[in-house]
């Protein structure tokens, strides 16, 4: 077979094989996107960055609530998520505005686009969520559980740095029996 027969050949078979081009949405989740109506986009859309909006809302009086107490390792936790969170609804406000104008437009696969856009961003928004809460309540646990350790250290005996330890009689930097320097 000649090498201007392969490459047909390699796409006939592929495609028997049933392998496509791989997506970056379908790596992400594992699965491909069911088909989703116009309205239904619209709707979820909505559903979605409004879910991400109490998330903000609700975040951001649970790190002014850790502020009043004075936590200030909780309420960097809680601060980096929340920017994160902002973030993404950000993307998502803008997103759903090209997803709106892609509809209005016929382009139904830049809206789909923009969709799963969203759909991913409030899967994020949950994620952080979940972990600027969890960072809270177990910087709170910590303190209920916190157990006080106290150490008592002797004082360390000062030398001069060119005097050679104690047990090697002066001679620092000595091989091994049977080996080279170079080794």
């Amino acid at each position: 077979m000649n090498l201007r027969m392969l490459g047909p050949s390699l796409i006939l078979g592929f495609l028997l094989a049933g392998v496509g081009p791989a997506r970056a949405d379908d790596a992400a989740t594992g699965v491909l996107p069911a088909a989703v109506s116009p309205a239904d986009m619209r709707d979820g859309a909505a559903d979605a960055i409004r879910e991400m909006a109490e998330a903000s809302s609700k975040l951001n009086a649970e790190r002014q609530q850790v502020q009043k107490k004075g936590d200030t390792e909780a309420e960097q936790c809680i601060s980096l998520q929340l920017a994160k969170i902002d973030a993404l609804l950000q993307v998502s406000k803008d997103a759903e505005a090209a997803m709106v104008q892609a509809l209005q437009e016929g382009l139904q696969q830049r809206a789909d686009h923009e969709y799963r856009k969203i759909q991913i961003a409030v899967g994020k928004v949950r994620q952080f969520l979940a972990d600027a809460y969890s960072c809270a309540d177990a910087d709170s646990a910590a303190r209920k559980d916190q157990t006080v350790v106290t150490t008592e250290w002797a004082e360390a005996q000062v030398t001069d740095e060119t005097d050679p330890p104690p047990d090697t009689d002066g001679e620092i930097g000595t091989d091994p029996p049977g080996t080279t320097p170079y080794e």
